[in-house]
């Protein structure tokens, strides 16, 4: 029937869609069900056995907001998960800074300190967002993904290997980095480097990492002359 709805938030009896998709925040999204790991941030309050919490100021209103904190590289990370190559972390939001308080989002460590977070992340800073490699020899830029304040777009972190990570917008633009490599294992990190207030609200609204797909090749079906990847 034209009126059944094929929508369920259980991943078993239907199909998800995102969570900002549908009236009610998140009714049909499933992605708990499908994702390794998941938080679309819904309700009013941080899920702490996801996440712990260092210094950052912040609201959780059906997504993350962060506009400042106290000191330098705060944040939140995820409470005891980490991860190590070959895996992929997306995320939809805004990372954009225009000024020298970045936003980094993706694998870091969990440390506080004023020196460096070392990962594989997508940075916001000084009104470009691009993809930064980091470790204790020092730090290298893919490229820029957007160099103006492009909303809230889908931003990937591809940690392919022990040496390079694919960074995207929108499943699009790529850039890659191979110099300065982290060393696994890494937490995933929502993270503010530089103390002050951000030149705009730095937000999140979902975030999920997924499986790297074999030999890095997304595996594709045939059917006759048809094909889908």
């Amino acid at each position: 029937s034209k009126t059944t709805n094929l929508l369920s938030s259980s991943g078993t009896t239907g199909i998800g869609e995102a969570p900002q998709l549908s009236s009610t925040y998140a009714q049909y999204d499933d992605g708990a069900s499908v994702f390794p790991f998941y938080d679309n941030f819904a309700g009013t309050s941080l899920n702490t056995t996801k996440w712990s919490v260092n210094g950052i100021t912040y609201t959780v209103n059906n997504g993350f907001s962060a506009t400042s904190s106290s000191a330098s590289f705060d944040g939140i990370w995820t409470a005891s998960a980490t991860y190590s190559p070959s895996i992929i972390l997306d995320f939809y939001g805004n990372p954009y800074s225009s000024s020298s308080v970045c936003v980094e989002t993706g694998f870091v460590t969990n440390t506080n300190n004023d020196k460096e977070n070392y990962g594989t992340f997508v940075q916001g800073m000084n009104g470009d967002i691009f993809g930064q490699q980091q470790n204790s020899a020092g730090w290298s830029n893919s490229g820029n993904l957007a160099t103006s304040n492009v909303g809230n777009q889908v931003w990937t972190v591809i940690w392919a290997s022990s040496t390079t990570s694919n960074y995207q917008e929108n499943y699009g633009n790529t850039q890659t980095e191979s110099a300065d490599a982290p060393t696994a294992p890494l937490y995933i990190g929502l993270v503010k480097a530089g103390s002050g207030s951000f030149s705009n609200t730095y937000f999140v609204q979902w975030l999920r990492t997924r499986a790297y797909p074999p030999n890095g090749v997304m595996p594709s079906v045939s059917f006759g002359g048809l094909s889908t990847a």
